[in-house]
């Protein structure tokens, strides 16, 4: 074990030596120990419910124990040290330790670590900024059983529409079993049908209990491209109990429907007549990889034609559905008419936290519960306020153990951004193209502000390269340029760079952007190329 290379993942805040082992290829029974790390015991078992369950004594697991330092230790397995190493460095917001773009046999041994540990939804989209890269030079292409394993744990469309055919030129025999991979076939492919019918049956209720609320007469017609064929009467009344305990069936509940085909619906979604928008006979929902279509109508198409002619929206609060839609991209992180108050970012918190706005004095905005741990993992300021030694004022400890923390809020919506980020929970952050360039403005300030930018480096991309690619020249360059700059995004920063120095001029012995002083910006631009 002395020979092992060891990882600083936590830092300051590691109570945890974890062991990675891997299980030999061919000979199962054979494990090999890659690596030592030390982590923080709290943001696995908020990552992870397999964590936290070897962390809970009651649970008896082999895997941990405590030793002499009252440092925790446990043992966890991946299929490489490259997965093992980009795992904790994601769950522990650690980017630094992330040098460039995984490879799609890497993504697979991650896919395996996270199907294993129960982290898909953590590393989901991240996952996806990287196989749009490896897409671009077809590197997807050489690796086709790897890359729709991917694809099934981290539900990736793109992977899923494109690959799925391929996959059958990948399949080899071993013996009387059919591989794709070192996987047998047939798991690969139960994988796949439960990921297609997951995300189809979700969405497909989800738009329905949006629409049927508002619409008197509506159906939805499914396309049958993955669907098994309609029950027949004979079928039903002679296996009742398959019938119902079977929610993948699918038959007509109108008596006059038989023999058709084309009338089948969802058991579970209210039938009612079909909705006539212009020249269309039908309205039809075809919940696909990657698109979704109506008809030979584009969904956009359709639901602009409906929201101009019944001058409503029916979808207005679907986030899902909304992203579909054509016209402004919806500003999720706009200013809210409402200020929100006691927000759960960690429902088991010790950290009781109150926005103040940057721009109004002593204007409270709302205040978040979160965990200190991981605030001090995520930022040197933030450790200071929450260190009693260090007796800031905007630090407060309440007699029920509860501390109380002030911090500044370049805007409400992007600090609870940055939170859910540093909190883990990707379910509730925005959409590629749901933020406004002004948002990620006031995101990079915050990062600034606080030192936490390589906790949020990896994920402003995703939200600023859709905006970015269909800006006006010209228009907003400075704030680009800080966006750039503060998240190290190298086109933003190149293309930005030289035009915004010379638009820049000096207001009262400083560079100013936005209203705002610009000159803390400059000292990041030196040694740059």
């Amino acid at each position: 074990m002395d020979n092992l290379p060891t990882y600083d993942i936590a830092g300051n805040v590691a109570d945890v030596v974890a062991t990675l082992y891997t299980e030999l290829e061919d000979d199962k029974d054979t494990i090999v120990d890659l690596a030592i790390f030390n982590l923080s015991s709290q943001i696995l078992s908020i990552t992870s419910p397999i964590f936290r369950a070897m962390f809970s004594p009651v649970s008896g697991f082999s895997e941990s124990k405590l030793n002499g330092n009252n440092m925790k230790e446990i043992r966890f397995v991946a299929p490489s040290l490259e997965a093992g190493v980009i795992a904790m460095s994601l769950l522990h917001h650690r980017y630094d330790c992330i040098l460039e773009t995984p490879s799609v046999p890497i993504l697979s041994s991650l896919a395996t670590f996270a199907d294993y540990y129960q982290v898909q939804s953590i590393f989901k989209r991240l996952v996806a900024s990287s196989i749009t890269v490896l897409q671009s030079s077809l590197t997807l292409e050489m690796y086709i059983a790897e890359a729709l394993w991917v694809g099934i744990v981290f539900q990736n469309r793109t992977i899923l529409e494109h690959h799925l055919q391929d996959v059958f030129k990948g399949i080899t025999k071993k013996g009387d079993t059919y591989m794709v991979g070192r996987r047998h076939l047939h798991a690969v492919m139960d994988r796949y049908s439960d990921a297609i019918w997951n995300e189809r049956e979700r969405l497909i209720q989800k738009f329905v209990d949006e629409v049927s609320s508002k619409l008197e007469v509506f159906r939805i017609h499914l396309d049958e491209k993955f669907l098994p064929l309609p029950v027949t009467p004979a079928a039903s009344q002679s296996d009742d109990t398959d019938s119902h305990s079977n929610p993948r069936s699918y038959s007509s509940s109108d008596p006059s429907d038989s023999g058709n085909s084309e009338t089948i619906v969802a058991s579970g979604i209210p039938k009612c007549d079909v909705v006539q928008l212009g020249t269309l006979q039908a309205l039809r929902l075809q919940i696909g990889f990657p698109e979704r279509h109506i008809d030979h109508m584009t969904f956009e198409t359709v639901m602009s034609i409906f929201v101009k002619t019944t001058k409503q929206n029916p979808i207005d609060n679907h986030h899902d559905c909304r992203k579909y839609l054509k016209g402004p991209t919806t500003e999720m992180m706009g200013p809210s008419k409402e200020p929100l108050k006691n927000h759960d970012i960690d429902s088991t918190g010790d950290v009781v936290e109150t926005l103040v706005s940057a721009d109004d004095d002593n204007i409270e905005l709302s205040t978040l519960r979160l965990s200190s741990k991981i605030l001090s993992l995520v930022s040197p300021v933030f450790k200071s306020m929450l260190d009693p030694a260090k007796g800031l004022k905007e630090s407060l400890l309440k007699p029920n153990g509860m501390k109380e923390i002030c911090i500044t809020a370049f805007s409400e919506k992007s600090t609870i951004v940055a939170m859910n980020i540093f909190h883990y929970q990707p379910e509730s952050l925005p959409g590629p193209t749901e933020v406004s360039s002004r948002e990620l403005y006031n995101l990079a300030s915050f990062a600034d502000y606080y030192q936490c930018q390589r906790f949020l480096k990896l994920w402003a991309p995703i939200w600023a390269m859709p905006i970015w690619r269909i800006r006006s020249p010209s228009k907003n360059t400075a704030r680009w340029l800080w966006i750039g700059i503060s998240f190290q995004i190298p086109q933003v920063t190149k293309d930005c760079a030289q035009e915004v120095f010379e638009r820049m001029r000096l207001q009262g012995g400083k560079f100013v952007v936005d209203g705002k002083p610009f000159h803390n910006a400059m000292k990041y631009t030196d040694g740059m190329s």
